[in-house]
């Protein structure tokens, strides 16, 4: 006889499976780095190539004061901003600054940090162990993440912070301590790195930033330093921006993978005209704004890539026009200006910021290379071939120049030319499909041209000869028929032969 499970049990018995499950999930995500790092001690073996600032700047006169934190290593310094009037609690954000050594009444002017004082956040800039006068040593990333969440604990600790709405920012070496704290420091509402280095094992293993002060071939040192490798214990939202031209892109967009886009843990936003500076001197400012906003149970900002783009390209061309308008002999602000135009698809404005570019620095390849794509776009492709001229005659090894020329031959229609640099640009970059493709079409065009005009020339042949024996058959048939006999007889009559019978 077979007995039916009571439905509690049944209940209590699903109940503890989905646990396991749960915890097994947990578990398949590898311990957080926190845990890793438990029973690790790293070795510090020099300071060489790393110097400390003097003491931070008093500040008077300002909106900040200098305090002291407390960290495992003893009181650090930072800069706090003076506690607001009133009884309402304030959001705070804890921004970490980049470079080495120190800070000082420097870190108060960048646009992130103004930026958030002005829209009414409680700011907290610290310093780390071994930066200006602090105690302990510079250890690149390790001791300096207890640092940040001490720095943490400080700041939730002030009367008058709202501890459910204390961010993170950093820039540089201050975003990858940004990365390193959002995976330790579940309590922080949300976290931003502007151009930290998601895996700096792979920054290390390609010569590091000279400072290195523990053994750079230890690949656990390196591990535990290394936001990627912990990417799925992520409980904090952070969203990370940096310029295309960095070499930390990939593994942010692999932490990016890691973590899960439908989790809204991390989302990686990779600008194509920013750089490793004027991301955050742009992007800043409007993550400042935007986390006014941010005021219900659960972190709202999560913008989409287009959105950011399309704030980034608005903003960049407003600090360029400021810039040359501040400067008009500064070629490398009418240059940035001309690329951001170019992406927004504003040709004439474009060409005008690469053609004052280049007027202020003659010759500039790069300048005449994006100027031929703007005149290609206004369809001037005269003119855009002669500016790629210019940039393959001093990059004639560099694939872009032939086929970005070659596409301009076909509008053109200069078949011949085309197929000369297309083909010039496929044995330079073989990997490039789209010039592969292109070449390929052209040579068809090239054959089946050329099978026309041989057959032209045939036919031409053909009816000249046609035309020809025709004249002639008409002249022989207008001329007068040929005598059979001659006509010698006195009357002119023909004269026929005598009949030998």
């Amino acid at each position: 006889m077979i007995q039916q499970t009571p439905p509690l049990a049944v209940f209590a018995l699903l109940s503890v499976c989905a646990l396991a499950q749960g915890q097994s999930r947990d578990q398949g995500q590898g311990p957080t780095l926190l845990e890793a790092r438990r029973g690790h001690q790293t070795k510090i073996l020099t300071q060489e190539g790393y110097t400390a600032d003097g003491p931070a700047d008093e500040v008077r006169r300002e909106p900040f004061r200098l305090v002291h934190y407390e960290s495992p290593v003893g009181p650090l310094v930072g800069y706090l901003t003076h506690a607001p009037k009133g009884n309402r609690k304030r959001p705070a954000v804890i921004y970490a600054h980049g470079g080495f050594g120190g800070i000082g009444t420097w870190v108060l002017k960048k646009e992130i940090v103004t930026a958030f004082r002005e829209a009414g956040f409680v700011v907290f800039c610290p310093s780390w162990r071994g930066e200006n006068d602090n105690p302990g040593k510079f250890e690149l990333f390790y001791g300096e993440v207890e640092d940040s969440l001490a720095a943490f604990d400080y700041v939730a600790a002030l009367p008058y912070v709202d501890t459910s709405r204390i961010y993170m920012a950093g820039h540089s070496t201050g975003g990858t301590i940004t990365l390193l704290t959002a995976l330790a420091q579940p309590k922080l509402r949300a976290a931003f790195s502007f151009g930290g280095a998601p895996n700096f094992a792979v920054t290390v293993q390609d010569g590091g930033y000279g400072n290195t002060p523990y053994d750079s071939e230890d690949a656990q040192e390196n591990r535990l330093r290394s936001a990627l490798p912990f990417a799925k214990t992520l409980k904090v939202p952070v969203l990370y921006f940096e310029g295309d031209d960095s070499s930390y892109t990939k593994a942010a967009y692999e932490m990016e993978r890691a973590v899960g886009s439908s989790r809204r843990r991390f989302r990686a936003f990779i600008l194509d005209e920013g750089d490793h500076f004027n991301v955050i001197k742009v992007l800043g400012p409007w993550v400042a704004e935007e986390l006014k906003k941010d005021r219900g149970q659960r972190f709202s900002l999560w913008p989409k890539g287009d959105a950011v783009t399309s704030v980034f390209r608005r903003g960049m061309v407003e600090l360029l026009a400021k810039q040359v308008d501040g400067n008009p002999k500064d070629e490398q602000a009418w240059f940035d200006l001309g690329v951001i135009y170019l992406a927004q698809d504003r040709y004439q404005p474009a060409r005008d910021a690469f053609s004052k570019a280049i007027a202020l620095r003659p010759g500039w390849d790069l300048a005449h290379f994006d100027r031929g794509v703007t005149l290609h776009c206004l369809e001037r492709y005269p003119a855009a071939i002669e500016d790629y001229t210019r940039w393959i005659d001093q990059n004639p090894e560099e694939a872009v120049g032939y086929a970005m020329r070659g596409r301009a031959y076909i509008e053109t229609g200069q078949f011949f030319k085309a197929e000369r640099d297309l083909g010039q640009a496929r044995r330079l970059d073989p990997s490039d499909a789209e010039v592969r493709a292109m070449h390929t079409g052209i040579e068809g065009i090239i054959k089946v041209g050329r099978v026309f005009l041989v057959g032209g020339v045939v036919v031409a042949i053909f009816l000249l000869v046609l035309v020809i024996w025709v004249v002639r058959r008409r002249r022989l048939k207008q001329a007068a028929p040929p005598l059979l006999f001659g006509d010698d007889s006195p009357g002119g009559e023909r004269s026929w032969p005598e009949s030998p019978i």
